[in-house]
């Protein structure tokens, strides 16, 4: 996908599970919890000194800080970490307004976190839940109005169908936001087939690319009604 550029994602969750560890009661994600903030943020520190660090090699490189990033100031401290290692900076943000995709979603993905091993999904999905509400207290979405964010490079992605992108320049950032585009979250049918019968096969000829026959015609007809 990067043409061989190094890659390395920096998980935020990994160094969170590393130093407090997996099983943790949602009250953990509590911006009123000075103990546990002190904690992910930390966890966060980590991540991120670890990304500058590979990017910081010689040599292009893609790294990903996979972490929430729910508030501006967050999301400043990310541009300022960043800024003198001269690096591009886009922001993926996922807005979901649906409540059923919400719960699709954790059943699809979440459940096979490590933080969930061993725990029954209902309880797993209930819990991660009301770890939702916990962000979802400060959460402030990426701002096109702000007069900082309106600088950043982003994507929001709201219910998996809907697009909205800032300042996206360049081979690679486009890259990103058309492979967005094509992605969801359940497994779906792909139909292949060959075009209807061309006027070089009714011929008896290979190749080229002549228009289609009656019955070829015909058959591109039929053909949405046979899989829809």
């Amino acid at each position: 996908f990067f043409h061989n550029t190094p890659t390395q994602v920096f998980n935020v969750g990994d160094y969170r599970r590393e130093h407090s560890g997996a099983h943790l009661p949602s009250s953990f994600f509590d911006h009123h919890n000075q103990d546990a903030m002190k904690a992910r943020m930390e966890a966060a520190q980590h991540a991120l000194a670890d990304l500058k660090a590979f990017l910081g090699e010689k040599g292009s490189r893609v790294g990903f800080f996979d972490a929430t990033n729910t508030t501006k100031e967050r999301r400043r401290w990310v541009v300022d970490e960043l800024k003198d290692l001269k690096v591009k900076v886009m922001f993926v943000e996922s807005v979901v307004t649906d409540m059923d995709l919400v719960d699709r979603n954790i059943r699809a993905v979440k459940l096979g976190n490590p933080d969930w091993k061993g725990v029954d999904p209902e309880e797993a999905v209930q819990q991660f839940k009301e770890r939702i509400v916990k962000y979802a207290s400060v959460y402030e979405t990426i701002d096109e109005d702000d007069p900082a964010e309106s600088k950043y490079t982003w994507i929001k992605v709201i219910d998996c169908c809907k697009f909205k992108f800032n300042r996206v320049r360049g081979y690679l950032a486009s890259q990103i936001l058309q492979f967005l585009m094509h992605c969801h979250l359940e497994p779906r049918p792909f139909w292949l087939t060959r075009h209807g019968q061309s006027e070089y096969n009714l011929l008896g000829k290979m190749g080229g690319d002549s228009g289609l026959t009656e019955m070829g015609e015909a058959y591109a007809v039929r053909l949405p009604g046979g899989v829809a």
